[in-house]
């Protein structure tokens, strides 16, 4: 099974079209057939017309659940850098996190993690992850998961995208890097959680 979590903002899917292809390549690679609905298909509550709200889709062959909630950010304030072995495989939106959540478990005192591989810097436990030296802003070609927010970003040319390993969070990083930006579907720039290096715990 899989999931796909789109951001309704006041009755509006946003960035539809990256959901629906990833949707699209996820079951042709899965299964080698897509025969799902498109999201405009989707009966959306009327008090969906307001406000924040996350729809989430369980699906496989065929749409299992879809269920609406208003959307609460998390509060983060600090990472722990965890390293994943380099057999972790979350290429696709799995509904089964387990993997993540084993990482998870490993945050000690810190909010969340930023997950490391083969030490190149890859997302936190539920976003997508921009470097910036607060003028220029960078996505880590090593993602874990190819998240809608990173590629409509990166198809709109308003991130770069390199590869970076830890020493890019040292507060004397060569690239003078100063904070990460934490991105999904949910969090675009303008409303994302901004951690600054100094909480960052390596």
């Amino acid at each position: 099974m899989f999931i796909e979590s789109v951001r309704i903002s006041k009755g509006r899917m946003m960035l539809a079209p990256f959901h629906e292809r990833r949707m699209f390549d996820t079951c042709m690679e899965a299964y080698g057939e897509f025969r799902l609905p498109p999201l405009s298909a989707i009966d959306m509550p009327d008090w969906c017309h307001a406000g924040e709200v996350k729809m989430r889709i369980v699906y496989g062959r065929n749409i299992e659940n879809v269920s609406f909630v208003r959307y609460e950010r998390r509060v983060v304030g600090s990472l722990k850098v965890v390293e994943a072995g380099a057999e972790m495989d979350y290429h696709l939106k799995y509904a089964d996190r387990s993997c993540i959540e084993r990482l998870y478990g490993m945050r000690g005192h810190c909010d969340d993690i930023l997950i490391v591989r083969n030490g190149r810097i890859c997302d936190t436990s539920y976003t997508n992850v921009i470097m910036t030296d607060g003028k220029r802003r960078f996505v880590p070609s090593t993602c874990l998961l190819p998240g809608v927010m990173r590629s409509w970003l990166i198809s709109t040319g308003k991130v770069m995208v390199d590869d970076f390993d830890v020493s890019s969070l040292m507060p004397d990083n060569k690239w003078g890097f100063t904070h990460i930006i934490m991105i999904n579907a949910m969090m675009p720039p303008e409303s994302a959680i901004i951690i600054p290096l100094e909480s960052v715990i390596i």
